[in-house]
């Protein structure tokens, strides 16, 4: 009995800053029956430049456009001639050169395996925090919701071939709609192997921020195609969306303030804003405030709907009528408000006052 072949697929896209570590973590496998494709989705950066200078220890490469990062694996799929196939993306990378030696030999002494998985040691690069994920799961813990971290997991390409690659109208869980249909009839051979496989950056928890509510409407679409119902905490989840988000961000605000890295004020520089108006008089208006006070920029004061409101002062600061704003072309409006539906109503206004979309700012954007 020989250990199977083992096909590779990094999928990238203008990732010339982390792509020649998933490269490296690949190429210093010890498993001699591996094989190695990257599909770059035709990136703008140096990333290509980068994958060349390991071309000749690459098995594959193609540099072309694609519908998302799911249409990359598909095509990943079908070019590898791998028996079994892992996913390690261009954020991610295995754990040390002996894990796919490991993997490969755990398949060799188990044969009747169609898909195995582990742990990764998933990374938060913001402030350095890591934990793990990945452990047993059953066909009934994916009814719950749960899924096995991809970059974990080696499949066997006749599964491909049986379900039909991923399906490609899910942009961020079709990983997890595919694993369902292979569980669902493979359960008793599809397996859980102790060992950590890779370190998954979360790139911070601002990244998933920005895709959270689609994430979890595929999530929901998912769990009700494959079992008839959504579970309660993702449920939960999706009704009160607005609410946790606005949570979460607020938890960002206060790790980019803890570590120093003031995304705010950079974003205002960089789009040559030396003065701000503040659109609300909630108490996240205060909040703005406190914070640009400390800050090289000039503030204007606030900016309320509410006559009651524009005869006040806040902070001493005056509270303007939208009527009234003086906009250069170097000064913002930052929307405090927390409600989206609000926000978007107050940008139309701003817009129809006319102010350009440039000098216009959601707080939430702005820590994104």
């Amino acid at each position: 009995m020989s250990k199977p072949k083992i096909t590779i697929v990094t999928a990238c896209y203008n990732a010339e800053k982390t792509i020649e570590q998933t490269i490296e973590s690949v190429l210093k496998q010890a498993y001699e029956n591996l094989e190695y494709i990257i599909i770059d989705g035709a990136s703008t950066d140096h990333t290509m430049e980068i994958v060349n200078r390991y071309r000749d220890r690459i098995d594959l490469v193609v540099s072309e456009p694609d519908r998302g990062i799911y249409d990359a694996f598909n095509k990943g799929v079908r070019l590898a001639t791998g028996e079994y196939i892992n996913f390690m993306n261009a954020d991610d990378y295995f754990s040390n050169e002996s894990v796919v030696e490991q993997v490969g030999s755990f398949l060799e002494q188990n044969p009747e395996t169609v898909m195995t998985y582990g742990r990764v040691q998933a990374m938060d690069d913001e402030n350095g925090h890591w934990y793990f994920r990945g452990r047993p799961l059953t066909l009934q813990e994916y009814r719950n919701g749960d899924m096995y971290p991809h970059q974990s997991g080696f499949t066997q390409k006749k599964l491909f071939e049986e379900f039909g690659y991923f399906d490609t109208r899910y942009k961020i869980l079709a990983d997890k709609d595919f694993t369902v249909k292979c569980i669902k009839k493979y359960e008793e051979f599809i397996k859980f192997l102790p060992l950590e496989i890779a370190v998954f950056r979360l790139g911070g928890i601002s990244s998933s921020l920005e895709n959270e509510k689609e994430r979890d409407l595929e999530h929901a679409h998912i769990q009700l195609n494959h079992f008839g119902s959504i579970p309660e905490k993702l449920m939960d989840t999706i009704n009160h969306a607005d609410i946790y988000l606005t949570q979460k961000i607020y938890m960002v605000w206060l790790n980019q303030l803890l570590l120093g890295k003031d995304r705010i004020i950079k974003k205002i520089i960089e789009n040559n804003i030396r003065k701000v108006y503040i659109f609300g008089t909630m108490d996240n208006a205060t909040r703005l405030y406190h914070y640009f006070s400390g800050k090289d920029t000039e503030f204007l004061g606030f900016v309320d709907n509410n006559p009651q409101m524009q005869v006040k002062t806040l902070h001493g600061q005056k509270i303007w009528n939208p009527n009234e704003l003086k906009i250069d072309s170097d000064t913002a409006v930052v929307i405090s408000i927390e409600n989206p539906n609000t926000v978007r109503v107050v940008e139309q206004q701003l817009i129809a006052l006319g102010l350009s979309v440039s000098n216009i700012f959601e707080w939430k954007k702005l820590l994104l």
